[in-house]
């Protein structure tokens, strides 16, 4: 009976993939209770197996529930020291982690090494595996000071072997440039971003498509301290594996050429930050839906370049372009809707398009209204653009509405004698005398 029950498992085992889910769930229910007395071993085995097959089908929560059953068995019947409880309570880890529930994930994956340590051989690269999970669960919650550790510890740990992986020892490495990253120990980070690049060329060259994120993400760190030479050169190497290694309509190369585009833009390099602006754009419209969300501020910051270069009539078609794709994937009341009328608006003031830029801060400073602190000074800074330009159009009730308006909303974080308020009462009075 018990061989029978054995086949019995099996077959199930290897018939489920054409069975549903659901259905397979209540059979497995129906096997358990058949053999969980009689053979708690194979019970066991067999909802290990079916706690696998969800996991890699992305169904965490009957993962973890056949999981659990296997762990309740196994607690009942196996030693507590039994290795098999380590493979359980990684499985279990995964399926926390997977849910972004890493606080859950990390009792599991402590278990898991507490076992391994005891039972594995002194150098054996699974418990490396386990601290490097434990480091992004910590990261993850996020508590850095013990990512950072468990991140060191899987570094050491892999170093034990004679012949360590050297993927995953690259990979261990960058591991603790992340964690310093998030930790905004920039530089700390950087030295071990490129320790885990040196290791990595010592394997691959350097056109291989695994290096690409590696080179993106220490851009990204040179970008944070402000050292845009340095960023430029790994974001140009990103970009140069990106188009030989991805397909030609990929999004990520379009998001690199807009980093390398806004770098040259910090340095007022503005015909390179166009250049790479317009490449940006291309590559999105080759895109198919994946992309759409971003083409909208795509364009719109080659809009703001040609702002930049005082080219308003381009600039303006740019930004009138960007504008409906924004507004279609943006809340309604979105605070980056304001920067962007607000642009809008002092480019048609600065090409004399008066009644456009009216409508354009009147939008700016509706959002403002809506969105930012009631004190905010930025809706001062509107309310005196808004005057200026009904100045323009010689409304200038309106225009002296206006810039009351703005010292009283400047007298919300300002005292009386505030040089941006006396500047207003100023602009206030030279009106109000004519």
């Amino acid at each position: 009976m018990e061989e029978a029950r054995e086949i019995l498992s099996v077959e199930f085992l290897t018939n489920s993939i054409v069975f549903s889910l659901a259905t397979y769930n209540e059979k497995a229910l129906e096997i358990q209770e058949m053999t969980s007395s009689a053979n708690p071993v194979s019970s066991i085995n067999f909802l290990l197996s079916i706690g696998q097959i969800c996991l890699s089908q992305g169904q965490y929560n009957d993962a973890i529930d056949y999981l659990m059953r296997a762990l309740d068995l196994q607690t009942q019947y196996l030693l507590s020291n039994n290795p098999s409880f380590s493979s359980t309570y990684h499985n279990l880890a995964c399926a926390y982690y997977q849910q972004d529930k890493f606080a859950e994930s990390i009792p599991y994956y402590q278990k898991a090494l507490d076992i391994e340590l005891n039972s594995l051989a002194d150098d054996h690269s699974a418990i490396a595996s386990s601290y490097f999970n434990l480091s992004t669960a910590y990261a993850g919650i996020p508590q850095y000071d013990e990512a950072l550790q468990c991140a060191h510890n899987a570094v050491e740990q892999l170093r034990k072997r004679p012949n360590p992986s050297t993927l995953e020892l690259s990979q261990y490495i960058n591991q603790i440039g992340i964690v310093l990253d998030k930790q905004n120990k920039y530089s700390e980070a950087i030295a071990y971003y490129q320790e885990s690049i040196a290791v990595n060329l010592s394997v691959v060259d350097d056109s291989n498509a695994s290096l690409a994120s590696d080179y993106y993400r220490i851009a990204e760190t040179y970008a944070k301290l402000d050292n845009h030479l340095d960023a430029l050169v790994f974001y140009k190497k990103a970009l140069e594996i990106e188009q030989n290694t991805l397909v030609n309509d990929h999004s990520s190369i379009a998001v690199t050429h807009f980093k390398i585009s806004r770098t040259h833009m910090e340095m007022a390099q503005y015909e390179e930050a166009l250049k790479h602006a317009r490449q940006a754009v291309e590559q999105l419209r080759k895109c198919s839906n994946s992309g759409i969300t971003a083409l909208g501020p795509m364009i719109y910051h080659a809009g703001h370049i040609l702002h930049q270069q005082k080219k308003c009539f381009e600039a303006v078609r740019y930004y009138e372009e960007a504008l409906p794709l924004c507004i279609a994937y943006m809340p309604e009341n979105d605070p980056q809707l304001a920067t962007i009328y607000y642009r809008i608006a002092s480019a048609y003031f600065q090409l004399g398009n008066f009644t456009e830029a009216l409508l354009y801060y009147q939008n700016t400073l509706q959002n403002e209204l809506l969105t930012l602190p009631s004190n905010a000074p930025t809706i001062a800074t509107t309310y005196e653009h808004l005057a200026a330009t009904l100045v323009r159009l010689r409304r200038f009730n309106e225009a002296i509405d206006a810039y009351l308006k703005g010292i009283d909303q400047l007298l919300k974080a300002h005292p009386f004698d505030h040089q941006d308020v006396k500047k207003l009462r100023i602009c206030l009075e030279t009106i109000m005398t004519q």
